[in-house]
């Protein structure tokens, strides 16, 4: 593979990465009040708790889960 090549592969895989993630907070932004008056506030909270420990062990994961 040449260098530009591979230029160009980083770059689509850059770009489409910063697609998704704003397409993640796009669907955040109006899911969550449907959520919140759904559940109600204190199932809210839990779920966002629940969120949160699943955050922390997606840290402590180290990248690993992309290796496989």
């Amino acid at each position: 593979m040449t260098i530009a090549a591979i230029s160009r592969k980083l770059f689509k895989g850059s770009a489409l990465q910063t697609v998704k993630y704003f397409a993640q907070v796009i669907v955040v932004f109006f899911l969550v009040p449907f959520i919140i008056k759904s559940f109600g506030d204190r199932l809210y909270g839990f779920w966002s708790l629940v969120g949160a420990i699943m955050g922390y062990y997606g840290l402590l994961d180290f990248g690993m889960q992309l290796t496989v």
